[in-house]
């Protein structure tokens, strides 16, 4: 019957809406946990290269990784100051 019919649709629709949320919340699930392995994952790399560079042979330690080019770096290397002191000069004469 059309009852019957329309019925059975609006479980449908509701059962889809289900499946739709869901599988937004499980690609939520997956998007942190990968997150959470890549961070774990670089704590990692970072502590190992910290040891196996503790005779300080090497001053950096590049990738050939097209995101990350500098694995690792002495102290002496990090500009990071330098350049925020010049953005922020930089910024204020304008």
């Amino acid at each position: 019957s059309e009852q019957r019919a329309q019925s059975e649709y609006q479980r449908l629709q509701k059962k889809q809406q289900e499946l739709e949320e869901l599988e937004a919340k499980l690609s939520q699930e997956i998007l942190e946990e990968n997150q959470t392995l890549n961070i774990r994952l670089a704590d990692s790399l970072q502590a190992f290269l910290r040891d196996f560079n503790h005779d300080g042979r090497y001053h950096v330690i590049l990738s050939n990784n097209a995101k990350d080019n500098v694995l690792w770096a002495a102290d002496q290397y990090d500009i990071t100051n330098e350049v925020i002191e010049g953005m922020n000069e930089r910024y204020s004469a304008k």
